[in-house]
């Protein structure tokens, strides 16, 4: 049966028209049967499980378009059937994808400035309404003539929802353009609005630069500066722009889009008075603007900001290579036997081996942790979740106290170049004090270190960290599942 089969009646697919597929649906081109001339998207939902996502992206959809937000207004809907659709105009445009790539479309430098400032602006409007969108990337901004719309709502999150429709181990956002705190996806209790602004820097560099941004926090360093990479001088107050957007720690982060819309409207205006020059003018004026920008640099002590951050960036490959190690060899010692103990529950148990988890920073004040409260230690250290964790849930009905989540975590803990290995415990419940942190069972928390980061040493330290973590999960499994044939309630510490 071809994809095309199966649409409404009234909406015809055009003959040679268009057809997009991505992960959860299909975009076809189609027309309004007896209106002659115009043509619209439909989407249609490719994965029946994903329904309850797709209603909520179409209702937050038409919800932000009655409010006159840069969206696209629903047509028409058909949300009840098993593959639900819905339909929206088709903007012949296309999106800002376009402009991104090896076959990229030319932009000038002035128009990808006012471009990725009027995406700034939507998404300021879009926070002020509650809700973060956290899927922002040049294929879901759509191109209205000259304006930008927000599309593909179906991650987006009303702020105050406590509802979330992502697995706990699944990553929100696309891969090139997620936020450090998203990549795990286990973010509740965080704000999501942060990770927005992370994305629109690595999406504005993008459009910019024309082609993918570097991986993470990169397109900071010199030689990833955006006045480099377009060869427009005056565009070098972007890269401390950038890096107070790209900060790793999502509280520490710039989210004021009034100081980033400032920013890109004085380097407009600089870029519009530079094009009109007089040709006799040129040289001179640009020299003093490129002095102007000069000082600027120096005044926020770029050079010293990035200097900390190539720093930052080393020792942090260097602790994010050890704890790929560690998953890696927690994976093995594990997850036959835990894939056994799954299989042997009848599918009820949740149990493996992942690389989720919460920041160090979220469970410090959860529990008993105390010998971390003074620790002086690299910042992306708390940011970072734990690279290597064994995940206990029992799936039970909604509602029941058996929903309660068991994790044991590994934790790198950097000190200049120094590093620590700490076991940490967690028990994630309902509640307002949904994450608690306390010793369950002897040998749960545990810290080893520190150790030289550049030396054998500190990776052999971790495997064997890593073979004591196995040991002490597997205990921790057996009691969880003592919980459970107890019916009793895991995030009551009583009952430990």
């Amino acid at each position: 049966m071809g994809v095309s089969m199966g649409l409404p009646k009234h909406w015809p697919r055009v003959a040679g028209g268009a057809l997009n597929e991505s992960g959860q649906a299909w975009v076809y081109e189609v027309s309004r049967r007896g209106e002659a001339g115009r043509s619209y998207a439909l989407k249609r939902l490719k994965n029946p499980a994903r329904r309850e996502r797709f209603r909520r992206e179409v209702e937050t959809m038409a919800r932000l378009a009655d409010h006159a937000l840069p969206v696209p207004p629903i047509v028409d809907q058909d949300l009840a059937i098993e593959r639900p659709w819905f339909v929206m105009p088709w903007y012949t445009e296309g999106s800002l994808q376009k402009f991104v790539g090896p076959e990229a479309e030319a932009l000038g430098v002035k128009d990808g400035i006012d471009l990725v400032r009027d995406v700034a602006a939507a998404l300021r409007a879009l926070h002020e309404r509650g809700y973060a969108h956290r899927d922002v990337k040049p294929s879901n901004i759509l191109l209205d003539g000259r304006k930008p719309l927000l599309a593909d709502f179906g991650l987006c999150l009303k702020i105050e929802e406590s509802v979330r429709l992502t697995a706990p181990a699944e990553a929100i956002g696309s891969r090139l353009y997620i936020a450090p705190e998203n990549e795990s996806g286990i973010a509740d209790g965080i704000d999501q609005r942060p990770a927005d602004f992370y994305a629109w820097a690595k999406f504005a560099w993008a459009i910019l630069a024309a082609t993918n941004p570097p991986a993470r926090e990169a397109q900071i360093e010199r030689r990833y500066r955006i006045e480099s990479v377009t060869g427009v001088p005056l565009l070098v107050g972007l890269n401390e722009l950038f890096a107070q957007l790209l900060d790793t720690d999502p509280r520490a982060r710039l989210a004021d889009w009034s100081v980033v819309l400032h920013e890109l409207d004085t380097i407009s205006k600089m870029l519009s008075g530079a094009s009109e020059l007089p040709a006799h003018q040129d040289r001179q004026d640009l020299a003093e603007a490129l002095a102007v920008a000069s000082r600027l640099a120096e005044r926020r002590s770029a050079d010293a900001r990035r200097a900390e951050a190539d720093r930052t960036r080393r020792l942090r490959a260097r602790v994010d290579d050890i704890g790929t190690m560690m998953h890696r060899s927690l994976d093995e010692l594990l997850h036959g036997d835990l894939m056994r103990l799954s299989e042997a529950s009848g599918g009820e148990l949740g149990i493996d081996v992942s690389s989720a988890g919460s920041p160090m920073s979220q469970l410090i004040d959860s529990g008993d942790v105390d010998f971390l409260q003074d620790r002086k230690v690299e910042p992306f250290s708390l940011a970072a979740n734990s690279p290597a964790l064994v995940a206990i849930a029992w799936r039970s009905a909604p509602g029941s106290h058996l929903d309660s989540h068991v994790y044991l975590g590994i934790y790198l803990i950097a000190d200049g170049d120094r590093v620590s290995f700490v076991r940490l415990p967690v028990i994630y419940g309902r509640g307002e004090q949904a994450i608690r942190v306390r010793e369950l069972i002897p040998g749960t928390i545990a810290e080893d270190g520190p150790y030289p980061l550049e030396l054998a040493s500190a990776e052999a330290a971790a495997l064997a960290f890593t073979q004591a973590t196995a040991v002490v999960g597997r205990r921790l499994v057996t009691r969880f599942m003592e919980f459970v044939d107890a019916d009793s309630d895991p995030f009551d510490l009583d009952h430990w």
